[in-house]
């Protein structure tokens, strides 16, 4: 085969594993790095290039989600800072290993395990205090993360942290309610804009100096909730 025809067959998904499994081993790191990506690669050959001496090749390997987990483990410790990047990216990662990569000294490899949802929620509230806002910020943003640690973040010294935690709709009624009272003007309006901010908290955001957090707060259908039962009450006691 010329290097045209190998790269259409470690494209094709048609490939038979075991021509597969040959071109893994090509000469050639953009025929590997397209095995890589084929989703019909055997789990063997996958195995095979995350030892691949390319770093490219070993990128690939701990992008790819059918990459095993075992082989997983050992790319989150490559030497490659973008290979331990795929790595805390990727779905499959095992969480030990994504625990491992919590401490790496590189902030965009510990980004990336802070946004993984595989993430384990004890290795979020572990981030959530780590020294660098971007990495708290996308602890924020993960679905795995515990309320014991966004009730951390509501209390965090970084503005765009507390934002995120006050728009997180699984934040507590609690710590929503302390967001309420909080110095930023920007914090207070996701608060008043979130589904889950109790009726208190919106009655003392209605107030609120700011135009915009009064006219979130009372667009929030808990406040108009709150204004139905405070209208009933009424008429009830007349």
């Amino acid at each position: 085969m010329n290097h045209s025809e190998k790269i259409e067959r470690a494209q094709s998904t048609s490939t038979p594993a075991e021509v597969l499994t040959l071109l893994a081993q090509d000469q050639n790191a953009d025929v590997r790095c397209y095995v890589v990506h084929n989703t019909s690669t055997p789990a063997e050959a996958l195995a095979l290039l995350a030892k691949d001496k390319d770093a490219d090749v070993r990128c690939c390997a701990a992008r790819n989600t059918s990459t095993s987990p075992e082989a997983l483990a050992l790319l989150a410790k490559d030497k490659d800072v973008h290979v331990r990047y795929n790595a805390a990216n990727n779905t499959s990662t095992p969480s030990e290993a994504l625990a491992l990569l919590m401490q790496d000294k590189d902030v965009y490899v510990r980004r990336s395990v802070a946004r993984n949802t595989s993430t384990l929620p004890e290795v979020l509230a572990l981030l959530a205090q780590d020294q660098d806002a971007t990495v708290r910020r996308n602890v924020v943003h993960n679905t795995s993360t515990p309320a014991e640690a966004l009730a951390l973040l509501a209390h965090d010294q970084d503005a765009y942290v507390r934002y995120n935690v006050a728009r997180n709709t699984s934040t507590s009624a609690e710590v929503l309610a302390v967001l309420a009272q909080d110095q930023d003007a920007d914090v207070r309006y996701n608060v008043a804009q979130n589904t889950s901010t109790p009726a208190e908290a919106l009655a003392l955001l209605a107030q609120d100096q700011d135009a915009y957090v009064r006219s979130a707060a009372k667009q929030n259908k808990n406040y108009v909730k709150q204004n139905i039962y405070t209208l009933f009450n009424q008429a009830m006691n007349r």
